[in-house]
């Protein structure tokens, strides 16, 4: 009879390290079971679509090619879900920093809101001034002066290169806003013409000035493209206005000099001298009085050189009324006047004391009269074209 085998049992403290050991292997093969589960479902959905798997890999570990020229499908991993978060990321960020590099380099970054549209005006050159007679005045003057204060004003316009607006020919460079010119600007004219200034809605206003294609030119205050304000006009002589304007017309209180040497200081109104002012000719003559329409009239004084004087009423350049006419030799007229001339009744106190008393008719003595000698003896008689033809 055989004998029997028993199976020795291994000590307690044995068994509860040999199952320690057992758990361990077994969670190991597990893990690395799962391991290879995965690694063989990602080789099949890299099989599946490698075209996109590729892509997305190159644009996660090559920074340096363009993003933009990857393309993204629906998610189907998670490397996929975090490469079209990055995507996402970039699209936002991506377009910004193209639109600030397009600001550097292309000034119609505002075009649909500030810049002139296509069908008004293009983009051109800016023109060089070939007028000689506007670049001869131009090199004469200092550079046109802007002022800082007033610029700040105009922080919101966008500067563009040179438009040449297609109706006119006209090119202006300078600041747009709201496809208006707005702000600080130059404009040329197919003639010549060029200003340079301020300009609001369109159109010149604040300081500006402009020369003209005949050699004229104003510096001074604008409104709607009108001189009006303060400023100073010379024109192709030379001569000289500085004062105040209104729609491009002289108007207010200013002065004038021509290139004769006459000069007039006074009010204008609508481009002429109109109200009080005093005019000097070359020659030493001299009126100080009314104005209408640009022409003496009213109430006013005029010396001639000689030292005559006469003061009192005018009409139409020409002492015409109530007047007091004086020579240097001592002579005295009181009386009425009528075209430069004493017409109606009068008084004339002669240097050597004589006087006469009487009607007058184109500058002499005609009608009834009194001649009152200088010891006092009246002859009473009729006068003819300044002769006594009749004594009473």
């Amino acid at each position: 009879m055989g004998s029997a085998c028993i199976k020795k049992q291994p000590h307690p403290q044995r068994q509860q390290q040999q199952r320690q050991i057992q758990s361990r292997q077994s969670q190991s093969t597990n893990l690395s079971s799962h391991q290879n589960t995965q690694r063989r479902a990602s080789e099949s959905q890299q099989h599946q679509q490698p075209q996109q798997q590729t892509n997305q890999i190159q644009i996660k570990e090559n920074s340096s090619k363009p993003l933009i020229n990857s393309g993204f499908t629906s998610p189907r991993s998670d490397l996929n879900d975090k490469s079209m978060l990055s995507k996402n990321e970039l699209t936002k960020v991506e377009p910004l920093k193209h639109r600030f590099l397009q600001q550097e380099s292309d000034s119609y970054l505002f075009k649909n809101n500030d810049a002139p549209d296509s069908d008004i005006a293009i983009q051109v050159k800016e023109p060089d001034i070939t007028n000689p007679k506007v670049d001869k005045v131009l090199k004469s003057l200092p550079p046109f002066q802007y002022d800082p204060d007033l610029n700040k004003k105009f922080n919101d316009c966008i500067s563009l290169p040179p438009h040449q607006f297609i109706s006119t020919g006209i090119i202006y460079v300078g600041q747009w806003r709201n496809k208006q010119k707005q702000g600080k600007g130059r404009q040329y004219w197919p003639d010549g013409t060029y200003y340079e200034g301020y300009w609001q809605n369109h159109g010149a206003n604040g300081k500006g000035r402009v020369i003209r294609s005949d050699g004229s030119y104003y510096e001074g205050d604008w409104q709607d493209d009108l001189q009006c304000g303060f400023g100073k006009n010379v024109d192709s002589e030379g001569n000289v206005y500085e004062g105040e304007w209104k729609d491009d017309e002289k108007d207010g209180q200013g002065t004038e000099k021509w290139v004769s040497g006459d000069t007039y200081s006074g009010q204008y109104q609508g481009g002429m001298k109109h109200g009080k002012g005093k005019y000097i000719w070359s020659n030493g003559n001299c009126y100080e009085g009314n104005y209408h329409k640009d022409q003496i009239d009213g109430f006013g004084t005029y010396k001639w050189p000689d030292g005559q004087v006469y003061t009192g009423e005018w009409a139409k350049d020409q002492m015409y009324g109530k007047g007091t006419f004086i020579w240097v030799n001592g002579n005295k007229y009181v009386g009425d006047y009528k075209e430069d001339k004493k017409e109606g009744y009068g008084v004339f106190s002669y240097a050597d004391g004589k006087t006469y008393k009487g009607t007058w008719h184109n500058g002499k003595q005609h009608g009834k009269g009194v001649l009152i000698e200088a010891d006092g003896m009246e002859i009473v008689g009729v006068w003819e074209k300044g002769k006594l033809v009749q004594q009473e």
